[in-house]
């Protein structure tokens, strides 16, 4: 294994056990409740596209990965105008196979105990949830969540995962070790 395998390696075991994005405790949750998905909101405006209008780093390789995966379900969360929205799920997202179930709600986690006219998400994907796309989060969210996937598909903790893996990508963003989250 390389130095840099074993640096991202680390880093991701780091970012588990401190329930990063919420995602350990999203999964167990997941878990204890017998589903095997989860429901993840993301940002559109700061968050998934720079202010110039493309997509940050790692961002569009993520959305890609979460919109396939039959384990998530995936939703805009966003305050932007509504025309906007459509402008850029026309152009951006659509394009990019990257498929949302629903935009500021979501009908598939409708509960009795909570309102149903506010959207639930187990991960959120929001600069207000601590998610900062400049320091390399899209990158380590993309491990993580396959990480989560492999655990929901396969009853493994996290911790086996990770330590079972024989390598993982290693394109780290530069300043992503510098990160006070590690």
């Amino acid at each position: 294994m390389t130095e840099s395998s074993e640096q991202v390696r680390q880093a991701l075991n780091t970012l588990w056990q401190r329930n990063f994005l919420n995602l350990r405790a999203a999964t167990q949750q997941a878990r204890i409740r017998n589903r095997t998905r989860l429901d993840v909101g993301f940002e559109l405006i700061g968050t998934t596209f720079t202010d110039a209008g493309v997509f940050h780093d790692h961002a569009l390789d993520c959305l890609r990965y979460l919109s396939a995966s039959p384990h998530c379900n995936l939703f805009i969360w966003t305050y932007a105008r509504p025309e906007a929205v459509a402008r850029l799920n026309a152009t951006q997202l659509l394009p990019n196979l990257i498929a949302v179930k629903g935009i500021n709600e979501n009908k598939i986690s409708v509960s009795i105990d909570r309102d149903p006219r506010k959207p639930y998400f187990d991960v959120l994907l929001d600069p207000l949830a601590g998610f900062d796309a400049s320091q390399g989060h899209w990158f380590w969210a993309q491990h993580l969540f396959g990480i989560a996937e492999e655990t929901l598909r396969t009853q493994m903790s996290g911790m086996t995962v990770i330590r079972s893996r024989d390598k993982f990508a290693v394109n780290p963003p530069t300043n992503v070790f510098r990160s006070p989250q590690l």
